[in-house]
């Protein structure tokens, strides 16, 4: 799986649990449930996911800015990363 098939699978499930939190858990537990998920999905393999030969310097090479873009907004959710 590229870089890039991952980020998009992780962006999807992401935002797929954030609606889901939003219909089936109390507010206060959606924050944590989502930091659970991007915790273990994003920052667990963030730097696997950055050295990949299909990662951040061959986006950068191919100027793929919505890819880019995608990794930037998944990789934002996780603080100090």
């Amino acid at each position: 799986m590229s870089c890039n098939d991952y980020i998009n699978k992780i962006d999807g499930h992401l935002k797929k649990e954030e609606a889901n939190a939003d219909f089936l858990l109390q507010p206060e537990t959606k924050p944590k449930m989502v930091k659970i998920c991007a915790d273990e999905a994003v920052a667990e393999q963030a730097k696997r996911l950055t050295e990949m030969s299909t990662g951040c310097m061959y986006m950068f090479n191919q100027k793929t800015n919505g890819q880019l873009a995608t990794m930037y907004s998944v990789f934002g959710r996780i603080p100090d990363q």
